[in-house]
């Protein structure tokens, strides 16, 4: 089941100006996503330094709750920032309920299952199975688990269902590519309920 959410208070983290600021800025934007009545595709435009991961994984917490949904999915376009999103995501939600996908963060999993861990977790560390409530995993993998026709990619696929995806930065994905894309997501919103987030500073058109 979807973890509690433990909130971030940005005002108590140093009492400065920039700090209220992000503070204020996340009420607002909590404010706005609980008017929300139904699945969607919904944008949301911070800029850099904001406090947008926190805002995002919140909003999207706030709206699984609303909907009984099990899962987050938060996809980015590069490891290294899997890697400090995953940081504030622990925090926001407990280590046990957050994992990150991405071709580097495996490799020490699987060397723990093959000295002696159990077959599930070596698999599901081989295959990239999206095991827990919340997943952090690249733009690539979100979109492998959408098109790609092959099992280990499309194993993922039905985690999907009934879950809040948030894109970060999708203007990353090449433009001729977001009819198509558009249509697909606005397909899953309507037979699976999925509700997609497009996070970014710079909207795409």
């Amino acid at each position: 089941p979807l973890p509690e959410l433990f909130p971030m208070d940005f005002k108590k983290r140093g009492y400065s100006p920039l700090d209220e600021w992000r503070q204020n800025i996340h009420d607002l934007c909590l404010k706005k996503a609980r008017e929300i009545e139904k699945p969607g595709l919904f944008t949301l435009t911070l800029p850099t330094g904001s406090g947008k991961t926190t805002v995002g994984l919140e909003i999207a917490h706030l709206l699984a709750k609303k909907w009984k949904y099990e899962t987050i999915i938060y996809a980015l376009p590069f490891i290294s920032i899997i890697e400090q999103n995953a940081t504030v995501a622990k925090v926001l939600f407990g280590n046990d309920a957050v994992q990150e996908d991405h071709s580097l963060g495996y490799g020490e999993l699987a060397e723990e299952n093959r000295a002696g861990g159990n077959s599930w977790a070596r698999m599901s560390a081989l295959f990239r199975y999206w095991r827990t409530p919340v997943v952090l995993t690249t733009m690539v993998q979100l979109w492998d688990a959408i098109f790609d026709p092959h099992a280990n990619a499309s194993m993922d696929f039905h985690r999907l269902s009934r879950a809040v995806v948030v894109m970060d930065e999708p203007q990353g994905i090449d433009p001729r590519l977001w009819d198509g894309f558009g249509r697909v997501l606005s397909f899953l919103k309507e037979k699976w309920g999925t509700t997609f987030i497009l996070m970014t500073a710079t909207q795409p058109h």
